[in-house]
């Protein structure tokens, strides 16, 4: 009968141990940068503002979008408040 030891076999293909030290140290390597590029603070300067109103200008959009967004607003909620009204109204006359 074959004893236990006979049985199990080593691994003839081993990674070196070097190599696994080297792919911690590139991992922790690359969070590093991560953190460091997500901590950054990204200055805009008057000529990336430029180029910026210049293609908002080129494809039409507004330079002042919070105005807009304002007007819409006051629009939306005067429709929803006549809508509440009206289903009111509805409600009223079924009763």
């Amino acid at each position: 009968m074959l004893g236990l030891n006979s049985i199990t076999t080593e691994p003839t293909d081993r990674t070196p141990d070097w190599l696994i030290t080297y792919s911690d140290l590139m991992t922790l390597l690359l969070v590093m940068f991560v953190l460091l590029f997500s901590l950054s603070e990204f200055k805009q300067s008057e000529k990336f503002q430029g180029v910026a109103r210049s293609i908002h200008a080129k494809f039409g959009r507004p330079d002042r979008p919070a105005e807009e967004a304002a007007q819409l607003d006051a629009i939306i909620s005067s429709n929803l408040r006549a809508a509440h009204e009206r289903r009111t109204e509805l409600l009223g006359e079924a009763n």
